[in-house]
């Protein structure tokens, strides 16, 4: 009986101690399971910031022919990128640690330059638009503003209405190119640069441009022979950065840096000296 007894006694010691040795490996392979999956959050974790700080630089692309947001004026009388959007690049660029770099090219351009990764923002007087926003990650808003109407001074264009089967240039890709589509009737020309809608409008190719209220303004405020016809009030122009799809550490920095500056109404600021700027010294 007792013989019996210490058999089974050794048994049930040799049952647990398999038992525990299998619950120890199980525990083993659910640690290292989560080891694992861990390893591949960090390695899937989006480094796009990081990618900036190790390079020590960021390309900013632009069209400089959207004074006062960014333009070319003579600065120690030499012609020099200048505007308000070039002063927010300068200080995101010191808030990240690194140096910023530009490259100009026509506004449509600028999308498909940011997407294929030769530039890494778009600080441009961008408008956010739900089709850009498919395409690219949009900041948060950093100024807000609305469109106008430019016409000649001796223009007869008083109203929206007054638009209706008129010949109006406006800026390739821009959100007032889709605003003037919808326009009865009108003749839209659509055209590379500001510049370009200007000497149209001076040419009397056509009867008015449409741009950004602040655009709008500087341009009457420095060119001879130009009023300001429409304040286009349903249409705002919300201006944001760009910033290529699935870069979202580094759109989550811009933001931060959006909100410090509008926090310390430092835009505001920047646009009033890039203002003045524009009417000391703008390149043709």
């Amino acid at each position: 009986m007792k013989k019996l007894l210490s058999i089974v006694m050794m048994m049930s010691m040799i049952l647990t101690a398999c038992s525990t040795g299998k619950v120890n490996e199980e525990s083993s392979n659910v640690k290292n399971s989560n080891v694992k999956s861990d390893a591949v959050s960090v390695s899937q974790q989006d480094d796009s910031l990081q990618k900036i700080i190790d390079k020590g630089t960021i390309k900013v692309g632009l069209s400089a022919d959207y004074p006062p947001y960014e333009f070319m004026a003579n600065v120690d009388g030499k012609p020099q990128i200048s505007g308000s959007d070039i002063t927010m690049a300068e200080y995101i660029a010191d808030e990240i640690g690194v140096k910023v770099e530009y490259q100009d090219m026509d506004f449509k351009n600028l999308i498909g330059s940011l997407s294929s990764g030769q530039i890494d923002l778009v600080i441009s007087g961008l408008s956010p638009t739900p089709e850009r926003e498919k395409a690219i990650n949009l900041s948060d808003l950093y100024f807000q503003s609305f469109s106008s109407a430019v016409t000649l001074d001796s223009g007869t264009i008083s109203s929206e209405n007054d638009l209706e089967g008129k010949n109006i240039a406006v800026q390739m890709g821009s959100i007032q190119e889709e605003y003037a589509n919808t326009i009865k009737n009108a003749n839209v020309v659509s055209l590379s640069t500001t510049t370009d809608c200007l000497n149209q409008l001076k040419a009397k190719k056509v009867d008015a441009m449409i741009l950004g209220g602040v655009v709008a303004e500087n341009y009457v405020k420095n060119v001879d022979g130009l009023k300001l016809a429409v304040e286009i009030s349903d249409q705002e122009e919300g201006l944001c950065i760009g910033i290529k799809k699935g870069n979202d550490s580094l759109t989550e920095k811009i933001n931060n840096i959006i909100k410090k500056i509008k926090e310390e109404k430092l835009y505001d600021k920047w646009l009033v000296d890039a203002n003045e700027l524009a009417e000391e010294s703008t390149v043709d």
